[in-house]
């Protein structure tokens, strides 16, 4: 993970892109700091979610290394990371999440979705 072009989204949130050749979706790491959250946000296509180091929770639950998670367009959760390591996540997207809030009006409109 070290070696990718990492994105910082939010102080707590970084996101790189994997390139796969195909069109359909996105497919990114997805690494939230240590004690760090994510924005409250909704789903607009469906999203599944490979813990792969770290947890993070949210309202529905606590994701440990392994665990595997489908969001439902609609569904909203505001994710939480553990407070002694960062969290990592693989994780392929339909379509961009929606922040929620007043955050989400300055950031929505800079979201997109990437196939690559």
């Amino acid at each position: 993970p070290n070696q990718l072009e990492w994105k910082t989204l939010t102080k707590s949130l970084q996101i790189a892109r994997l390139a796969t050749g195909q069109t359909e979706a996105e497919v990114s790491l997805h690494k939230i700091a240590a004690g760090g959250k994510v924005l409250e946000h909704d789903h607009r296509g469906q999203e599944y979610t490979l813990v792969l180091k770290g947890s993070f929770s949210d309202e529905n639950g606590i994701y440990q290394p392994g665990d595997f998670l489908l969001k439902q367009p609609g569904d909203v959760h505001k994710p939480y990371a553990s407070a002694n390591r960062d969290c990592i996540c693989l994780t392929v997207v339909e379509a961009p999440v929606r922040f929620t809030g007043f955050w989400g009006k300055v950031l929505n409109p800079f979201l997109r979705l990437n196939p690559a």
